[in-house]
This record gives C-alpha cells, sequence and structure tokens, in this order.
C-alpha cells in the first residue's frame, strides 16, 4: 500500500480516527465519502503546495498518482491539475486504500461499538508505520 512516505499514511489514519465520531449512527457505505468526499481535507494553494512538500511528494508524482487512478477507476481523468485539487483527490483515494486495509465494509453500523472497533483496527495500522 505504501506509494508515499509513512508521513502520509500516519496523517491520514489520525484524520480518520478524528473523523469516525462525527459519523455514529450513519449509514458504514458512506463512511468514506463522509470523511474524504463532503469537505475538503485541505484548502488553499498554498497550503497544499506546503503539505506536498512537507511529506516530501514530488508534484508530478501525486498528479500521476491520481490520474492512474482516475483512468484505472472511471476510464479517464477528471481532476483538475492545481495542487488543491491534487491533493485533496490524493487524500481521497489513500483514504478508501486505509479504510479497505481494515475491512470497515464487513461491519455492519456506526454504532459506538463499531466506531470503537474501527479505532482499534486503525490504530493498530498506526503502529505499523
Amino acid at each position: 500500500m505504501n506509494t508515499f512516505n509513512n508521513s502520509v499514511y500516519i496523517e491520514i489514519i489520525s484524520h480518520i480516527i478524528d473523523k469516525l465520531p462525527d459519523f455514529e449512527d450513519t449509514e458504514i457505505d458512506d463512511l468514506h465519502n463522509n470523511i474524504f468526499n463532503t469537505d475538503l481535507y485541505l484548502v488553499y494553494y498554498s497550503a497544499c503546495n506546503e503539505w506536498l512538500k512537507n511529506h516530501n511528494i514530488c508534484v508530478f508524482h501525486a498528479i500521476e498518482f491520481v490520474q492512474e487512478y482516475e483512468k484505472d477507476t472511471f476510464g479517464e481523468t477528471h481532476t483538475p491539475i492545481n495542487s488543491e485539487s491534487i491533493v485533496n483527490m490524493l487524500v481521497y483515494i489513500i483514504g478508501q486504500e486505509i479504510l479497505a486495509e481494515i475491512e470497515f465494509y464487513l461491519l455492519d453500523d456506526m454504532s459506538a461499538e463499531t466506531i470503537t472497533i474501527l479505532t482499534s483496527r486503525l490504530n493498530q495500522l498506526l503502529q505499523d508505520y
């Protein structure tokens, strides 16, 4: 799964952990969308450029990663080529990979118990980084 530095995965896993309680009693099938698609992860081009720099991500590598995902998934690219769009799509894709890795889709609901289970799985994943 590691296409980028561990710092990227640690940050995104921590973001998921922070957001889980916000979605208690929602549909578990909407979890990824709720966390990564209802609000931007980062705003402003300068903040996104700095994020890429802080994580030692080459802009061209990020663009290639996003475009490859979109071509594989949708058959064409949709994300505009600017730092804000690319960073947010990159985080969206990695968030999807992380949630798949912890097998969230096997759970039935977003109850408090499910949030505890997911948090535990995510914390275990953090230890791997």
